[in-house]
């Protein structure tokens, strides 16, 4: 089990979708939180309703659901549920969290359109799982991290929402001619998953929504869990984040008789908006001493002992002392 440190943090982001209601995403939510807890993670959990719940006019939910689809066709930004979404996540977490977004619905359309703008900014998106979603436009560098879940039921029938939406757009075939390419913009990671009843009922943990000893919510954390493991094995994860975080940027190390062995390494670190500069001192090559500082900009006070923290593990030190000694030749 991992220590428990700042590196093992993590932002959950669950978002509702249509006129829903206010506990709807609470047993999921529980779930989460006992399963990154079991793996030694230290999650914070938030629901969110882009839209608004149930107790908002559901035509204006349907009219800003179907606005953000209809921009999301044509590649633009959200101006209502992501936008809320991405504007609840930057006043609410912490810059060295990575964030994984979970939406059901026209939440997941959200959930989507608000990782695009946070990635962008340089925010560690761990993923997106969109549950029981309408399709919509999967930017390039989202793919690999968006798992789309759509259900049918115990009689074979499928949940109406996703077959909402276009994941198509037109591609140009080996001899020239454009041809329509229907999962153009689809996520990589999507499946189809047996419940009890319909698009209201993927989180039901009780009677009548279980068989074969598992729930509807089971199947579905049971589902999401597998697909972390997937994508971030043990051996190089997120689920055992380590060297990835740090990338650097350039080194030095220098010798005198005087001073020893003095180097300095840039570096960025994952999700932190402004690169550091770390400077080392040892006389020895055994014993370092270390005084760390954002190199150009100056960040947040709480991004700088987010790193403190980090490198107090071993092997993202000795990464950066790795960098320095390399240059010395």
């Amino acid at each position: 089990m991992l220590r428990l440190t700042p590196a093992n943090r993590i932002a959950i982001y669950i978002s509702a979708g249509f006129a829903t209601a206010p506990s709807f995403l609470d047993d999921l939510a529980a779930e989460l939180v006992q399963r990154f807890k079991q793996a030694g993670w230290s999650p914070r959990i938030a629901v969110h309703f882009p839209y608004g719940d149930w107790s908002r006019k559901r035509v204006h939910q349907l009219h800003e659901i179907g606005s953000d689809l209809w921009r999301s066709a044509r590649q633009g930004s959200s101006v209502y549920g992501g936008k809320s979404l991405y504007d609840f996540i930057a006043q609410g977490s912490l810059t060295e969290e990575p964030l994984l977004l979970i939406g059901h619905s026209g939440g997941a359309v959200a959930s989507v359109q608000a990782a695009e703008q946070l990635r962008r900014e340089r925010r560690t998106i761990v993923g997106v799982v969109q549950i029981g979603s309408p399709k919509c436009f999967i930017p390039d560098a989202l793919k690999e991290r968006v798992l789309y879940i759509k259900a049918v039921n115990q009689a074979g029938k499928p949940d109406p929402v996703p077959i909402l939406g276009t994941w198509g757009g037109w591609v140009k075939g080996q001899k020239g001619f454009w041809r329509w390419d229907r999962l153009k913009n689809a996520p990589v990671h999507r499946t189809t998953l047996s419940i009890l009843g319909g698009h209201a009922d993927y989180f039901r943990d009780h009677e009548p929504y279980i068989t074969n000893g598992s729930s509807n919510l089971q199947t579905i954390t049971n589902t999401i869990w597998s697909w972390l493991q997937s994508i971030y094995p043990p051996e190089n994860t997120l689920m055992k984040r380590k060297m990835n975080m740090i990338e650097i940027m350039k080194a030095n190390l220098e010798h005198s008789k005087e001073d020893g062995y003095v180097g300095h390494v840039e570096f960025t670190v994952e999700g932190h908006a402004f690169p550091y500069e770390i400077t080392l001192q040892s006389k020895s090559r055994k014993d370092w001493s270390y005084a760390l500082n954002f190199s150009k900009e100056s960040g947040k006070e709480e991004d700088i002992d987010a790193v403190e923290d980090l490198l107090e593990e071993d092997e993202y030190f000795d990464q950066l002392v790795d960098a320095a000694l390399k240059s010395l030749g």
